[in-house]
């Protein structure tokens, strides 16, 4: 039973984790970058989990290195605010 809903529960928490980030932004204007680049790592295993026939496609694949190279941005830029500026 467990198995059954297991590769439901990624994509559910990157949904909560994205729902959060922009109810923070409507209520008090502002959001965590750091969020929104873990979600764009853990998005391409959220798929994957969901549909693993998609894992092989080469769109999947650029979808992934698209998404890596967004999230490593975003956690550059988090970085960069955190520590330096």
């Amino acid at each position: 039973m467990i198995k059954k809903y297991s590769k439901y529960i990624i994509p559910i928490c990157l949904v909560l984790l994205l729902g959060t980030q922009i109810f923070d932004y409507f209520v008090n204007g502002e959001f965590d970058i750091t969020v929104i680049a873990m979600a764009c790592f853990l998005t391409p295993v959220g798929i994957k989990g969901l549909n693993p026939q998609y894992g092989d496609s080469e769109q999947f694949k650029f979808l992934s290195k698209a998404l890596l190279f967004i999230g490593l941005i975003f956690l550059s830029i988090s970085i960069y605010i955190t520590f330096i500026g």
